[in-house]
């Protein structure tokens, strides 16, 4: 089973679907559920078998969904709030920090290097990738719409 804690947003169950569906994972069936001791709502997704884990990147892509806070593979029983304060963010920080740190990188590309290792080595290794992953998904969003999308020709060195 697949569990996505979920902020509770309307067609936030379309878009995770989607989402695995461009992976190719076929979803079986789905149910809504709350987690216990905090109430937090969550998506369990019964996904085709031998397709679990998800790799690194798909979890991303569903992290960046808006409203989709948490990947699990075990029932979410209780929020674990000791193991969250340690190393990790709540996901409304986690977001500035994404979106502070990709403002910094826009802002002085020439030693992404150097911000990407100081912004990865904030997190525990079981969330590194993901949040990885999600700021370079946010640098290329948004490079993309400030050079691209206005009809500005991106070079290719700016793209990379």
């Amino acid at each position: 089973m697949l569990y996505v804690i979920v902020e509770e947003h309307s067609g936030i169950l379309l878009n995770i679907y989607r989402c695995l569906s461009n992976a190719k994972y076929n979803v079986i069936s789905n149910k809504f559920g709350k987690r216990d001791g905090d109430g937090k709502p969550y998506v369990e997704l019964e996904i085709e078998q031998g397709k679990l884990p998800l790799p690194p990147s798909l979890e991303g892509e569903i992290l960046n969904i808006k409203g989709c806070t948490d990947i699990l593979y075990e029932k979410p029983l209780s929020s674990n709030k000791n193991t969250t304060q340690n190393n990790t963010s709540k996901p409304e920080t986690l977001q500035k920090e994404i979106k502070a740190t990709c403002k910094e990188i826009i802002d002085n590309f020439q030693n992404i290097g150097n911000i990407v290792q100081s912004f990865s080595q904030r997190y525990q290794m079981a969330d590194k990738s993901n949040h990885i992953y999600a700021l370079g998904h946010t640098v290329g969003s948004t490079v993309y719409e400030l050079e691209y999308s206005l009809g500005k020709p991106l070079k290719l060195e700016a793209a990379l």
